[in-house]
């Protein structure tokens, strides 16, 4: 794909975008005319209708890495364009990298680090290993680490929101229900944030901004995750959603494995401690607990060299990519 220039489909207005990457030139080239990136909210209007013809013709713009906004604008002759460069700031490692952004006068254009291996939720539609799980679990708890380090807790932690580069490692996206903790280590939320077969029960207590919780309860998240990785679906999942509420309210008794499905004592044992009471859950005393656990034992990494390591089935070659890219590609 490198050198090539790549057509994305828009999912919502079915529109599409087209970039280019040299990684030579270190530049990027965005096509902005046949891609609307924010919704349209009427389509009656012809003045709205030559707005979008005025808007395609719009000439495709080049920056260099990282952009200048006034030599962009006037070469391309579209003064009152902007665009910035990612700051420079420091990051912890577990997050999609922010390339570049720029905008017209109407929408935010964020280009983004391209992940070749897309999300896990393709991987929990089969059957998988428990050595995968083993991998994916370790480095979602190092993720979720050092996002609870940094006094935060994401509250949205599923395979939707994991996404892999081209090394089989992971990263978190989806920050958009990250909320402060408190001196204390706890937030209040009057609403269940998350996703509701993925929320823990102090969570769905809170709801009317009575009860407070900690990052406790991404731990629980994590322990449906795992199940998910293992069985192919999750625990306490229900037809209606006051149902699968029902079930996680009552997990000491709805948490059940399937017997058809072949699964380690240890990785039993670890569900099991992350869907419990906060009161007892695994990771409530800190991450060590976690990393101690068993079920991550094995003879290829550690908690320590594993961001180092290569995941043998997961590694992305330059063929596996372009086979694996379901968009348009042009020479």
């Amino acid at each position: 794909m490198l050198g090539k220039t790549v057509r994305i489909t828009h999912s919502h207005t079915s529109e599409s975008m087209s970039f280019t990457y040299q990684p030579s030139s270190k530049s990027v080239c965005i096509d902005t005319r046949p891609c609307r990136i924010a919704p349209r909210f009427s389509s009656d209007s012809d003045e709205e209708e030559d707005e979008e013809d005025e808007w395609r013709q719009t000439p495709a713009l080049t920056y260099e890495t990282p952009p200048d906004p006034e030599a962009a604008a006037a070469e391309s002759g579209l003064e009152g364009w902007l665009s910035m460069p990612a700051k420079n700031t420091k990051r912890f490692g577990w997050d999609k990298k922010l390339c570049c952004a720029f905008q017209d006068e109407k929408y935010l254009y964020l280009v983004m680090e391209f992940m070749p291996g897309g999300d896990l939720v393709t991987r929990t539609s089969n059957d998988i290993p428990e050595e995968w799980a083993q991998f994916y679990t370790a480095e979602v708890v190092l993720a979720l680490n050092a996002i609870h380090s940094l006094g935060f807790i994401h509250r949205d932690i599923k395979p939707d929101n994991m996404l892999l580069d081209r090394n089989g490692h992971l990263k978190l996206a989806d920050f958009g229900t990250c909320t402060k903790m408190d001196s204390t280590g706890l937030v209040s939320c009057d609403a269940a944030v998350g996703t509701p077969v993925y929320i823990s029960p102090e969570v769905l207590m809170s709801q009317g901004g009575t009860g407070y919780y900690g990052r406790e309860c991404d731990w629980w998240s994590v322990g449906v995750f795992i199940y998910e990785l293992l069985v192919g679906d999750t625990p306490f999942y229900s037809e209606s959603l006051v149902g699968t509420y029902g079930k996680i309210m009552d997990h000491k008794n709805s948490l059940t494995f399937p017997d058809d499905i072949e699964m380690s004592k240890d990785a039993k044992d670890l569900i099991c401690a992350f869907l419990s009471s906060r009161e007892v859950r695994l990771g409530r005393t800190g991450v060590n607990e976690i990393k101690c656990h068993p079920f991550f034992k094995n003879d290829q990494w550690t908690f320590d060299t594993i961001r180092d390591s290569k995941h043998k089935h997961c590694i992305f070659s330059r063929n596996t990519l372009n086979q694996s890219i379901t968009t348009e590609i042009q020479e």
